[in-house]
């Protein structure tokens, strides 16, 4: 899933209801990115804990270039092992790219990268 939500905080928890909705009704792995336009502190993604997780483990990155905030995000199931997440500065925009590498639980990968996420801790 991908989403851009606006600046408006009422339309934004709308959106994000929407999307917790989605959410509840899918079965199976799950990646949602997207500019949420807001910051990792806010309360409207807490209801997302039980089915999705921060790729960055819920320390702030930044993504914004004028501000040290996170807006930007990859969120994943479980069903991922996160091998690595990189915030990618442009002048192109005033956002910076978030990009990671997940592993998917049934690759051939996803056993070593589990066992050296484990070794990093």
């Amino acid at each position: 899933m991908n989403a851009h939500l606006g600046l408006d905080r009422a339309e934004r928890s709308g959106a994000i209801d929407k999307i917790n909705q989605k959410l509840t009704n899918l079965d199976g792995p799950i990646i949602l990115t997207g500019d949420l336009n807001a910051v990792p502190s806010e309360p409207v993604y807490r209801q997302w804990n039980d089915k999705l997780t921060k790729n960055n483990k819920g320390i702030p990155i930044q993504t914004y270039k004028n501000q040290n905030w996170q807006i930007d995000y990859i969120f994943h199931s479980s069903d991922f092992i996160v091998n690595e997440v990189n915030v990618i500065e442009s002048d192109a925009s005033d956002h910076f790219a978030v990009s990671a590498l997940l592993y998917l639980e049934s690759s051939p990968v996803y056993t070593d990268a589990k066992a050296q996420s484990k070794e990093l801790k």
